[in-house]
């Protein structure tokens, strides 16, 4: 270009076109040199050096949340199964005392009930009945069974009268019968006696 410059007229459009250029031309090289497009030095080997390191810093980031990202996974599954594990136990418990405390009412009415069966319906006159169910339909049924016992009772009682009376009755038909039948021996002899006169 110098060249080009030296062996064209000073203050000509050429030279002047010329000298703008180198001008522009030198600019563009030192904002090459700065920038680094070509070189190892500048601006473009800092941003490319800055943008490796991010890069890097990246995925380090990523690898560290993804192995808490991981691990918290892993304590929510745990905890998760802690607490599934926790319900069901409680499930289970609660349902074993409500049992219990549901059925505990039945079962002592059902061993009043077997043990007046098995006394073949006679009641121990000293023993207070002290039973009372904290559930209603088993109180009514308590009530039922009390109500069960003093008829019962009353009727074995009229039962006992009646077969006293029917025992009186049945003995003094058979001395009744012994007598016809003394008399009837008695007819016969006379019949007999009769018979023979």
């Amino acid at each position: 270009i110098d060249k080009l410059i030296s062996g064209s007229q000073i203050g000509s459009d050429p030279h002047d076109a010329l000298i703008n250029y180198k001008v522009n031309f030198n600019n563009l090289v030192i904002y090459n040199d700065r920038l680094g497009v070509l070189g190892n030095k500048g601006v473009y080997k800092q941003v490319q050096q800055t943008m490796n390191n991010l890069s890097v810093h990246y995925a380090f980031t990523r690898a560290e949340t993804s192995k808490k990202t991981d691990s918290l996974q892993n304590n929510f599954r745990f905890v998760l199964i802690a607490v599934s594990l926790l319900l069901i136990l409680s499930v289970i418990l609660l349902s074993l005392f409500l049992s219990k405390l549901l059925t505990k009412d039945i079962t002592e009415l059902n061993k009043r009930m077997l043990a007046y069966i098995t006394s073949k319906f006679k009641e121990d006159e000293n023993t207070a009945d002290t039973f009372t169910p904290t559930i209603t339909e088993i109180n009514h049924l308590n009530t039922h069974f009390i109500l069960l016992k003093k008829n019962l009772k009353s009727t074995l009682s009229n039962l006992e009268v009646s077969n006293a009376d029917l025992i009186k009755q049945s003995e003094t038909q058979q001395s009744l019968y012994q007598e016809l039948q003394v008399k009837s021996g008695e007819l016969e002899s006379q019949k007999e006696e009769l018979r023979t006169i």
